[in-house]
């Protein structure tokens, strides 16, 4: 995880107030600061993070999708043949980025396997390939070896656009989810559900390692430290829906999110790109740290300057608003409780 690279922070506090965060320095902060939520403690100025030096990555591209040739339901199973690898890859340091489209389809932007070589690589993907030839299923991958990491990733990952209208939610799946083949069963079974009921998927497999002394020493959600795939699931609006179909996107949205819950029930959600109406965002967000971060919260913060929806402490205030699909278009009002 990125925060567990930083060194210090320079920050200003909502009292005005200009510090310095570190280990050393107001370590409370600095644990908060380190994955405990944006808007949230202070506004950061400037801040020192760990250097390393620079690496060859190769990486790899295909797409995997029915054909002539090859059933809707042999698709499937080549999918999910592919889910058995997600701990050996990660545990090699592959990052694999992929995406599934209602149809279905399945496109893999990149295999990104860093300071490992073309044949590494190949060694690693032959045995999901052999999988996928039993099913009469053939792929062409195609392998790239580039001589360093902002290559590499700017080659792999282009700069994507943002805005429009859609409605997304996420889940952490961890790693003990693929111990189990029942549960992998269930697991997959799910995710496959919502490509099947129109959603596209985002996901990722890999498994952060501590960079850190400890699993308590930044405040990221400790659920990212069992993590073996992160998914996202996103259904497209116009901005044209009627009442009636916002509410059944969003009802759709909350069936979805409440399966993949179920088949991982101690795991939790990535803040960045979640559901803004995640029931329970503390857990799911902040896990066993939301705690202590509301106390950091009320120490840095007391009168609330700075808020935003589902950051620590948010839930003393609610937007008051209309719209059908929750929107911060309306007036923050305290909780009366």
């Amino acid at each position: 995880m990125g925060a567990d690279h930083v060194l210090s922070f320079s920050v200003v506090l909502p009292s005005g107030k200009f510090i310095t965060a570190s280990p050393t320095s107001n370590p409370d902060l600095f644990f908060a600061l380190r994955g405990g939520g944006g808007s949230t403690f202070g506004v950061v100025t400037s801040l020192v993070v760990k250097a390393y030096p620079d690496i060859p990555v190769t990486t790899t591209t295909f797409m995997l999708s029915p054909s002539p040739a090859v059933s809707v339901e042999n698709f499937w199973a080549g999918l999910r043949a592919y889910f058995n690898y997600f701990i050996p890859h990660s545990d090699a340091g592959i990052y694999t980025y992929f995406f599934g489209f209602p149809g279905p389809m399945v496109e893999f932007q990149a295999v990104f396997a860093p300071n490992l070589t073309v044949a590494q690589t190949q060694a690693l993907l032959d045995p999901f390939l052999a999988d996928l030839a039993k099913l009469n299923i053939s792929i062409s991958p195609q392998y790239k070896s580039h001589p360093n990491f902002l290559t590499a990733w700017s080659n792999s990952f282009p700069q994507e656009g943002a805005g429009g209208s859609q409605l997304v939610g996420s889940r952490l799946f961890p790693r003990s989810s693929w111990l189990d083949k029942v549960t992998l069963d269930a697991t997959f079974a799910e995710w496959r559900k919502s490509i099947e009921a129109g959603h596209v998927t985002i996901n990722f497999n890999f498994a952060p390692r501590f960079a850190g002394s400890g699993p308590d020493t930044t405040a990221v959600l400790p659920a990212w430290r069992e993590t073996v795939m992160h998914s996202i699931q996103v259904v497209g609006l116009t901005g044209n829906e009627t009442e009636a179909q916002l509410r059944a996107a969003r009802a759709l949205m909350d069936e979805r999110q409440k399966a993949w819950k179920a088949v991982s029930p101690d795991a939790g959600s990535y803040l960045g790109e979640s559901d803004r109406e995640e029931v329970g965002f503390q857990r799911s967000f902040y896990g066993r740290n939301y705690e202590r971060l509301l106390k950091i919260k009320r120490d840095v913060d007391p009168w609330d300057v700075l808020w935003a929806k589902t950051a620590v402490g948010s839930d003393a205030w609610e937007v008051r608003t209309r719209d059908v699909i929750g929107d911060e278009n309306g007036p923050l009002c305290r909780v009366q409780k």
